[in-house]
Protein backbone atom coordinates (compact mmCIF):
# COMPACT_ATOMS: atom_id res chain seq x y z
CA UNK A 1 0.00 0.00 0.00
CA UNK A 2 1.30 3.46 -0.86
CA UNK A 3 0.91 6.66 1.09
CA UNK A 4 -0.62 9.46 -0.96
CA UNK A 5 -0.59 12.98 0.42
CA UNK A 6 -3.53 15.14 -0.59
CA UNK A 7 -3.28 18.88 -0.04
CA UNK A 8 -6.46 20.87 0.48
CA UNK A 9 -5.62 24.46 1.31
CA UNK A 10 -3.67 24.27 4.59
CA UNK A 11 -4.85 20.86 5.77
CA UNK A 12 -2.84 17.73 4.90
CA UNK A 13 -4.41 14.24 4.91
CA UNK A 14 -2.60 10.90 4.72
CA UNK A 15 -4.65 8.57 2.52
CA UNK A 16 -4.04 4.84 2.00
CA UNK A 17 -4.56 3.95 -1.68
CA UNK A 18 -3.64 1.10 -4.05
CA UNK A 19 -0.86 1.68 -6.56
CA UNK A 20 -1.68 1.55 -10.27
CA UNK A 21 -0.07 -1.90 -10.66
CA UNK A 22 -2.05 -3.21 -7.72
CA UNK A 23 -5.26 -1.99 -9.34
CA UNK A 24 -4.37 -3.80 -12.57
CA UNK A 25 -3.70 -7.01 -10.65
CA UNK A 26 -7.13 -6.83 -9.03
CA UNK A 27 -8.78 -6.21 -12.43
CA UNK A 28 -6.85 -9.19 -13.85
CA UNK A 29 -8.10 -11.47 -11.06
CA UNK A 30 -11.69 -10.28 -11.64
CA UNK A 31 -11.41 -11.18 -15.33
CA UNK A 32 -9.92 -14.57 -14.48
CA UNK A 33 -12.90 -15.30 -12.21
CA UNK A 34 -15.28 -14.15 -14.96
CA UNK A 35 -13.46 -16.38 -17.48
CA UNK A 36 -13.83 -19.41 -15.16
CA UNK A 37 -17.52 -18.66 -14.80
CA UNK A 38 -18.04 -18.56 -18.59
CA UNK A 39 -16.02 -21.78 -19.11
CA UNK A 40 -18.08 -23.62 -16.46
CA UNK A 41 -21.27 -22.43 -18.16
CA UNK A 42 -20.21 -23.33 -21.75
CA UNK A 43 -18.27 -26.50 -20.97
CA UNK A 44 -15.33 -25.45 -23.19
CA UNK A 45 -12.77 -22.66 -23.59
CA UNK A 46 -13.67 -21.47 -27.12
CA UNK A 47 -15.30 -18.22 -26.09
CA UNK A 48 -17.11 -16.44 -28.95
CA UNK A 49 -15.39 -13.16 -29.82
CA UNK A 50 -17.17 -12.48 -33.14
CA UNK A 51 -20.25 -10.19 -32.99
CA UNK A 52 -21.97 -12.49 -35.52
CA UNK A 53 -21.98 -15.37 -33.02
CA UNK A 54 -25.39 -15.99 -31.38
CA UNK A 55 -23.68 -16.35 -27.97
CA UNK A 56 -21.78 -13.09 -28.25
CA UNK A 57 -22.31 -10.30 -25.73
CA UNK A 58 -20.12 -7.23 -25.09
CA UNK A 59 -19.03 -8.69 -21.72
CA UNK A 60 -18.11 -12.06 -23.30
CA UNK A 61 -16.22 -10.22 -26.05
CA UNK A 62 -14.09 -8.46 -23.42
CA UNK A 63 -13.23 -11.76 -21.69
CA UNK A 64 -12.46 -13.44 -25.06
CA UNK A 65 -9.99 -10.67 -25.95
CA UNK A 66 -8.49 -10.92 -22.44
CA UNK A 67 -7.95 -14.69 -22.86
CA UNK A 68 -6.26 -14.16 -26.25
CA UNK A 69 -3.99 -11.53 -24.68
CA UNK A 70 -2.87 -14.04 -22.01
CA UNK A 71 -1.94 -16.57 -24.72
CA UNK A 72 0.02 -13.98 -26.70
CA UNK A 73 1.90 -12.78 -23.61
CA UNK A 74 2.68 -16.37 -22.52
CA UNK A 75 4.01 -17.19 -26.00
CA UNK A 76 6.25 -14.11 -25.94
CA UNK A 77 7.42 -14.67 -22.35
CA UNK A 78 5.77 -11.48 -21.06
CA UNK A 79 3.30 -13.09 -18.64
CA UNK A 80 4.13 -12.68 -14.93
CA UNK A 81 5.01 -15.91 -13.12
CA UNK A 82 2.21 -15.67 -10.58
CA UNK A 83 -0.34 -15.01 -13.33
CA UNK A 84 0.97 -17.97 -15.33
CA UNK A 85 0.60 -20.15 -12.22
CA UNK A 86 -2.94 -18.91 -11.63
CA UNK A 87 -3.92 -19.76 -15.21
CA UNK A 88 -2.37 -23.20 -14.99
CA UNK A 89 -4.27 -23.93 -11.78
CA UNK A 90 -7.51 -22.84 -13.51
CA UNK A 91 -6.88 -25.31 -16.39
CA UNK A 92 -6.29 -22.53 -18.92
CA UNK A 93 -5.41 -23.89 -22.41
CA UNK A 94 -2.59 -21.85 -23.89
CA UNK A 95 -3.01 -23.61 -27.25
CA UNK A 96 -6.80 -24.06 -27.66
CA UNK A 97 -6.60 -24.47 -31.44
CA UNK A 98 -4.68 -27.72 -31.04
CA UNK A 99 -7.44 -29.10 -28.84
CA UNK A 100 -10.10 -27.90 -31.31
CA UNK A 101 -8.24 -29.47 -34.26
CA UNK A 102 -7.97 -32.87 -32.57
CA UNK A 103 -11.63 -32.78 -31.57
CA UNK A 104 -12.64 -32.15 -35.21
CA UNK A 105 -10.25 -34.90 -36.28
CA UNK A 106 -12.04 -37.33 -33.95
CA UNK A 107 -15.35 -36.28 -35.51
CA UNK A 108 -13.91 -36.92 -38.99
CA UNK A 109 -12.73 -40.35 -37.86
CA UNK A 110 -16.25 -41.19 -36.67
CA UNK A 111 -17.64 -39.90 -39.98
CA UNK A 112 -15.29 -42.16 -41.98
CA UNK A 113 -16.21 -45.19 -39.88
CA UNK A 114 -19.89 -44.46 -40.53
CA UNK A 115 -19.85 -43.59 -44.27
CA UNK A 116 -16.60 -45.17 -45.48
CA UNK A 117 -14.98 -41.93 -46.73
CA UNK A 118 -13.81 -38.55 -45.43
CA UNK A 119 -15.39 -36.26 -48.08
CA UNK A 120 -17.80 -34.42 -45.83
CA UNK A 121 -20.30 -32.39 -47.94
CA UNK A 122 -20.14 -28.70 -47.21
CA UNK A 123 -23.90 -28.18 -47.60
CA UNK A 124 -24.97 -30.99 -45.25
CA UNK A 125 -26.89 -29.38 -42.38
CA UNK A 126 -26.03 -32.19 -39.96
CA UNK A 127 -22.27 -32.05 -40.63
CA UNK A 128 -22.00 -28.41 -41.69
CA UNK A 129 -19.27 -27.43 -39.17
CA UNK A 130 -17.25 -30.57 -39.87
CA UNK A 131 -17.55 -30.00 -43.64
CA UNK A 132 -16.33 -26.43 -43.21
CA UNK A 133 -13.36 -27.65 -41.15
CA UNK A 134 -12.50 -30.29 -43.81
CA UNK A 135 -12.51 -27.59 -46.48
CA UNK A 136 -10.15 -25.45 -44.37
CA UNK A 137 -7.67 -28.33 -44.12
CA UNK A 138 -7.56 -28.63 -47.92
CA UNK A 139 -7.23 -24.88 -48.43
CA UNK A 140 -4.47 -24.48 -45.80
CA UNK A 141 -2.58 -27.69 -46.56
CA UNK A 142 0.73 -25.84 -47.05
CA UNK A 143 0.41 -24.41 -43.54
CA UNK A 144 -0.39 -27.72 -41.84
CA UNK A 145 2.30 -29.48 -39.82
CA UNK A 146 3.71 -32.80 -41.04
CA UNK A 147 2.05 -34.53 -38.08
CA UNK A 148 -1.43 -33.27 -39.02
CA UNK A 149 -0.94 -34.20 -42.69
CA UNK A 150 0.11 -37.70 -41.59
CA UNK A 151 -2.99 -38.08 -39.41
CA UNK A 152 -5.28 -37.01 -42.27
CA UNK A 153 -3.52 -39.30 -44.73
CA UNK A 154 -4.23 -42.21 -42.38
CA UNK A 155 -7.93 -41.54 -42.99
CA UNK A 156 -7.33 -41.61 -46.79
CA UNK A 157 -8.13 -37.90 -46.80
CA UNK A 158 -8.97 -36.61 -50.30
CA UNK A 159 -6.81 -33.52 -50.87
CA UNK A 160 -8.01 -33.09 -54.48
CA UNK A 161 -11.64 -32.40 -53.64
CA UNK A 162 -12.07 -29.88 -56.48
CA UNK A 163 -12.21 -32.62 -59.11
CA UNK A 164 -14.35 -34.74 -56.81
CA UNK A 165 -16.78 -31.83 -56.46
CA UNK A 166 -16.83 -31.30 -60.25
CA UNK A 167 -17.66 -34.98 -60.81
CA UNK A 168 -20.45 -34.72 -58.23
CA UNK A 169 -22.01 -31.71 -59.99
CA UNK A 170 -21.56 -33.32 -63.40
CA UNK A 171 -23.39 -36.42 -62.18
CA UNK A 172 -26.20 -34.21 -60.95
CA UNK A 173 -26.43 -32.43 -64.33
CA UNK A 174 -26.33 -35.76 -66.18
CA UNK A 175 -29.27 -37.05 -64.13
CA UNK A 176 -31.16 -33.84 -64.89
CA UNK A 177 -30.39 -34.24 -68.62
CA UNK A 178 -31.65 -37.82 -68.70
CA UNK A 179 -34.90 -36.75 -67.03
CA UNK A 180 -35.60 -33.47 -68.85
CA UNK A 181 -33.64 -33.81 -72.11
CA UNK A 182 -31.70 -30.56 -71.63
CA UNK A 183 -28.27 -30.04 -70.03
CA UNK A 184 -28.90 -26.60 -68.58
CA UNK A 185 -30.91 -25.24 -65.66
CA UNK A 186 -32.52 -21.83 -65.96
CA UNK A 187 -31.73 -19.28 -63.26
CA UNK A 188 -35.36 -18.81 -62.18
CA UNK A 189 -35.94 -22.54 -61.62
CA UNK A 190 -35.87 -22.86 -57.83
CA UNK A 191 -37.81 -26.06 -57.21
CA UNK A 192 -35.97 -28.85 -55.49
CA UNK A 193 -34.28 -31.70 -57.32
CA UNK A 194 -32.96 -34.67 -55.38
CA UNK A 195 -33.42 -32.64 -52.21
CA UNK A 196 -31.27 -29.70 -53.36
CA UNK A 197 -31.88 -26.31 -54.96
CA UNK A 198 -31.43 -26.03 -58.72
CA UNK A 199 -29.92 -22.56 -58.31
CA UNK A 200 -26.70 -24.24 -57.22
CA UNK A 201 -26.63 -26.31 -60.42
CA UNK A 202 -27.38 -23.19 -62.48
CA UNK A 203 -24.36 -21.39 -61.00
CA UNK A 204 -22.18 -24.41 -61.76
CA UNK A 205 -23.34 -24.46 -65.41
CA UNK A 206 -22.56 -20.75 -65.76
CA UNK A 207 -19.06 -21.36 -64.39
CA UNK A 208 -18.39 -24.06 -67.00
CA UNK A 209 -19.37 -21.64 -69.79
CA UNK A 210 -17.18 -18.91 -68.25
CA UNK A 211 -14.15 -21.26 -68.03
CA UNK A 212 -14.77 -22.57 -71.55
CA UNK A 213 -14.83 -19.09 -73.11
CA UNK A 214 -11.46 -18.35 -71.46
CA UNK A 215 -9.84 -21.66 -72.46
CA UNK A 216 -9.65 -22.69 -68.80
CA UNK A 217 -11.67 -25.91 -69.07
CA UNK A 218 -9.75 -29.17 -69.54
CA UNK A 219 -10.36 -31.33 -72.62
CA UNK A 220 -11.71 -34.28 -70.63
CA UNK A 221 -14.32 -32.05 -68.96
CA UNK A 222 -15.32 -30.59 -72.34
CA UNK A 223 -15.72 -34.13 -73.72
CA UNK A 224 -17.91 -35.18 -70.79
CA UNK A 225 -20.13 -32.12 -71.17
CA UNK A 226 -20.42 -32.65 -74.94
CA UNK A 227 -21.64 -36.19 -74.25
CA UNK A 228 -24.80 -34.73 -72.70
CA UNK A 229 -25.17 -32.01 -75.40
CA UNK A 230 -24.11 -29.18 -73.10
CA UNK A 231 -24.46 -25.87 -74.97
CA UNK A 232 -21.33 -23.75 -74.43
CA UNK A 233 -22.81 -21.00 -76.64
CA UNK A 234 -25.88 -20.73 -74.51
CA UNK A 235 -25.56 -16.98 -74.01
CA UNK A 236 -25.65 -16.36 -77.75
CA UNK A 237 -28.67 -18.68 -78.10
CA UNK A 238 -30.54 -16.86 -75.33
CA UNK A 239 -29.77 -13.46 -76.89
CA UNK A 240 -30.93 -14.69 -80.30
CA UNK A 241 -34.21 -16.00 -78.89
CA UNK A 242 -34.67 -12.75 -77.00
CA UNK A 243 -34.18 -10.72 -80.19
CA UNK A 244 -36.76 -12.75 -82.11
CA UNK A 245 -39.25 -12.43 -79.27
CA UNK A 246 -38.91 -8.63 -79.14
CA UNK A 247 -39.01 -8.33 -82.93
CA UNK A 248 -42.40 -10.06 -82.90
CA UNK A 249 -43.50 -7.59 -80.21
CA UNK A 250 -42.39 -4.79 -82.54
CA UNK A 251 -44.61 -6.18 -85.30
CA UNK A 252 -47.58 -6.36 -82.92
CA UNK A 253 -46.91 -2.78 -81.77
CA UNK A 254 -46.88 -1.46 -85.34
CA UNK A 255 -50.03 -3.34 -86.30
CA UNK A 256 -51.77 -1.83 -83.28
CA UNK A 257 -50.51 1.80 -83.43
CA UNK A 258 -49.40 2.19 -87.04
CA UNK A 259 -45.80 3.20 -86.26
CA UNK A 260 -42.62 1.90 -84.58
CA UNK A 261 -42.13 4.64 -82.02
CA UNK A 262 -42.26 3.07 -78.55
CA UNK A 263 -42.77 5.87 -75.98
CA UNK A 264 -40.52 6.25 -72.98
CA UNK A 265 -43.37 5.54 -70.55
CA UNK A 266 -44.44 2.35 -72.34
CA UNK A 267 -45.72 -0.26 -69.90
CA UNK A 268 -43.38 -3.04 -71.12
CA UNK A 269 -40.08 -1.55 -69.94
CA UNK A 270 -37.92 -4.47 -71.17
CA UNK A 271 -39.35 -4.06 -74.66
CA UNK A 272 -38.63 -0.31 -74.62
CA UNK A 273 -35.02 -0.97 -73.55
CA UNK A 274 -34.67 -3.48 -76.38
CA UNK A 275 -35.81 -0.84 -78.90
CA UNK A 276 -33.34 1.64 -77.44
CA UNK A 277 -30.50 -0.91 -77.69
CA UNK A 278 -31.21 -1.49 -81.39
CA UNK A 279 -30.63 2.23 -82.02
CA UNK A 280 -27.50 2.57 -79.89
CA UNK A 281 -25.98 -0.75 -81.14
CA UNK A 282 -26.92 -0.26 -84.77
CA UNK A 283 -23.32 -0.58 -85.97
CA UNK A 284 -23.00 -3.99 -84.25
CA UNK A 285 -26.22 -5.49 -85.63
CA UNK A 286 -25.97 -8.09 -88.42
CA UNK A 287 -27.17 -6.94 -91.85
CA UNK A 288 -30.14 -9.33 -91.92
CA UNK A 289 -31.48 -7.88 -88.66
CA UNK A 290 -31.06 -4.32 -89.97
CA UNK A 291 -32.91 -5.31 -93.14
CA UNK A 292 -35.80 -6.84 -91.21
CA UNK A 293 -36.13 -3.74 -89.02
CA UNK A 294 -36.01 -1.44 -92.06
CA UNK A 295 -38.77 -3.44 -93.75
CA UNK A 296 -41.21 -2.66 -90.92
CA UNK A 297 -40.24 1.04 -90.80
CA UNK A 298 -38.10 0.96 -87.66
CA UNK A 299 -37.07 4.45 -86.50
CA UNK A 300 -33.28 4.51 -86.12
CA UNK A 301 -32.89 8.23 -85.30
CA UNK A 302 -35.75 9.37 -83.17
CA UNK A 303 -34.63 13.02 -83.06
CA UNK A 304 -34.74 13.30 -86.84
CA UNK A 305 -38.08 11.51 -87.07
CA UNK A 306 -39.51 13.68 -84.30
CA UNK A 307 -38.24 16.78 -86.11
CA UNK A 308 -39.90 15.87 -89.40
CA UNK A 309 -43.19 14.98 -87.73
CA UNK A 310 -43.46 18.17 -85.64
CA UNK A 311 -42.15 20.52 -88.37
CA UNK A 312 -44.90 19.34 -90.72
CA UNK A 313 -47.49 20.10 -88.02
CA UNK A 314 -45.93 23.52 -87.33
CA UNK A 315 -45.79 24.40 -91.04
CA UNK A 316 -49.42 23.39 -91.46
CA UNK A 317 -50.38 25.59 -88.49
CA UNK A 318 -48.45 28.52 -90.00
CA UNK A 319 -50.15 28.15 -93.39
CA UNK A 320 -53.58 28.12 -91.75
CA UNK A 321 -53.02 30.94 -89.22
CA UNK A 322 -50.19 33.06 -90.62
CA UNK A 323 -48.15 32.79 -87.38
CA UNK A 324 -46.67 30.24 -84.99
CA UNK A 325 -48.36 31.40 -81.79
CA UNK A 326 -49.41 27.93 -80.72
CA UNK A 327 -52.37 27.92 -78.28
CA UNK A 328 -52.13 26.03 -75.00
CA UNK A 329 -54.70 23.53 -76.20
CA UNK A 330 -52.14 22.13 -78.67
CA UNK A 331 -49.83 21.11 -75.84
CA UNK A 332 -47.49 18.71 -77.68
CA UNK A 333 -46.67 21.11 -80.50
CA UNK A 334 -46.34 24.03 -78.08
CA UNK A 335 -43.85 22.07 -75.94
CA UNK A 336 -41.87 21.08 -79.05
CA UNK A 337 -41.57 24.76 -80.12
CA UNK A 338 -40.22 25.66 -76.66
CA UNK A 339 -37.86 22.68 -76.87
CA UNK A 340 -36.47 23.90 -80.24
CA UNK A 341 -35.79 27.34 -78.78
CA UNK A 342 -33.85 25.77 -75.88
CA UNK A 343 -31.90 23.58 -78.30
CA UNK A 344 -30.88 26.70 -80.23
CA UNK A 345 -29.57 28.20 -76.98
CA UNK A 346 -27.46 25.12 -76.33
CA UNK A 347 -29.42 23.67 -73.41
CA UNK A 348 -29.28 20.11 -74.84
CA UNK A 349 -26.71 17.88 -76.53
CA UNK A 350 -28.86 17.79 -79.67
CA UNK A 351 -27.96 20.51 -82.20
CA UNK A 352 -29.98 21.95 -85.06
CA UNK A 353 -28.52 21.68 -88.55
CA UNK A 354 -28.28 24.66 -90.86
CA UNK A 355 -30.99 23.14 -93.05
CA UNK A 356 -33.35 22.83 -90.09
CA UNK A 357 -32.72 26.46 -89.07
CA UNK A 358 -33.38 27.54 -92.68
CA UNK A 359 -36.67 25.65 -92.72
CA UNK A 360 -37.79 27.29 -89.47
CA UNK A 361 -36.84 30.75 -90.72
CA UNK A 362 -38.89 30.14 -93.88
CA UNK A 363 -42.06 30.12 -91.75
CA UNK A 364 -40.95 33.17 -89.73
CA UNK A 365 -40.08 31.14 -86.62
CA UNK A 366 -39.84 33.45 -83.62
CA UNK A 367 -36.64 32.55 -81.72
CA UNK A 368 -37.27 35.15 -78.97
CA UNK A 369 -41.02 35.26 -78.26
CA UNK A 370 -40.60 37.80 -75.44
CA UNK A 371 -39.31 40.42 -77.88
CA UNK A 372 -41.44 39.63 -80.91
CA UNK A 373 -44.42 37.34 -80.65
CA UNK A 374 -45.87 38.43 -77.33
CA UNK A 375 -45.31 42.14 -78.10
CA UNK A 376 -47.32 41.79 -81.30
CA UNK A 377 -50.26 40.44 -79.32
CA UNK A 378 -49.98 43.39 -76.91
CA UNK A 379 -50.05 45.91 -79.79
CA UNK A 380 -53.13 44.24 -81.28
CA UNK A 381 -54.92 44.46 -77.93
CA UNK A 382 -54.08 48.18 -77.58
CA UNK A 383 -55.42 48.95 -81.06
CA UNK A 384 -58.68 47.24 -80.16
Amino acid sequence: MAKVVVRNRRKVYAVDELTLHEKWDLIWIEKLNKWQEIVRKNGHQRIACEPESPRFTPEIGIIARWANTQRVQARRGLLKDWRFKQLQDAGFLFEPLDTYWHRRYEELLDYKNKFGHSNVPKYDNEYFKLGKWVGEQRYHKKRLSDERIRLLDELEFDWGIKRHKWDEMYGWLKDYYEEHGVAYVQRDMTQGYNGQSLNRLNRWCCKQIWYYNRNMLSKDKILLLNNINFNFNLKESILENDWELNFNKMLEFKNKYGHCHVPVNYEDRLFYYWVHRQRTKRGELPEDKKRRLNEIGFIWHWEEHNWELNFKLLKKFYEENGNISIPNENRKLSEWVRYIRKVKKGHFNYQLTEEQIRQLNSINFNWSPGRGGHNIHKKEKKEV
